[in-house]
């Protein structure tokens, strides 16, 4: 049942997409052509973001969040290029809805314990795609609260307001992948600490 809404809901989703691009690139071109003159006067967009409450201490989160980077099955492929102390690149390709694929080099900064900053060096398809990761531990230190932002836009003309759906989507879905990493994690370390007693 779920399988079947989640199709819907993509089948739904492409054909809107496509609608909008079918309307034309005359449009997409004159609007971006009137943004490009006013660039300096345009106020920066306001980045998607989206947070979850995950049921396991700060530090396991945290390295979920490093595992996440190439595990999540959202992705098509992610590779770390380079990690030098709290710096790291990494090369990952993913699946855009009528778009089709995008690859995008990006710079990460940690300044643990609590936010991750990332930010596009190089794509195909992004000119922006920028954010962060903010972890915010309980009073008790025992669930985490997790944020992510980004601020995305694409080289090609498509309405900002389906680019925001889209990266809403994949926001909540990294976040649901990172909560299920983390929360095994704290269960594995609950269990191994009662075999120990």
């Amino acid at each position: 049942m779920l399988t079947e809404r989640v199709g819907i809901e993509q089948v739904v989703f492409t054909f809107v997409v496509a609608l909008f691009l079918s309307i034309g690139t005359t449009a997409a071109s004159n609007v971006n052509s009137s943004e490009a003159g006013s660039d300096k006067s345009r106020k920066p967009r306001e980045p998607v973001t989206a947070n979850i409450t995950i049921k396991a201490r700060s530090d396991l989160v945290w390295l979920s969040i490093h595992e996440a980077r190439t595990e999540d099955p959202e992705l098509l492929s992610c590779k770390v290029i380079k990690e030098d102390g709290r710096c790291s690149t990494v090369k990952e390709t993913f699946a855009i809805p009528v778009v089709g694929e995008a690859t995008c080099i990006i710079s990460l900064i940690d300044s643990p314990p609590n936010r991750i900053d990332y930010k596009l060096m190089e794509s195909d398809t992004f000119k922006a795609f920028d954010g962060r990761w903010t972890l915010v531990p309980s009073s008790d230190g025992q669930s985490t609260r997790l944020e992510l932002s980004c601020n995305t836009d694409l080289k090609i003309g498509v309405p900002q307001f389906l680019l925001r759906m889209v990266a809403a989507r994949k926001i909540g879905k990294r976040l649901d992948f990172v909560k299920t990493l983390a929360e095994k994690k704290e269960l594995q370390m609950s269990a191994t600490a009662v075999q120990i007693k």
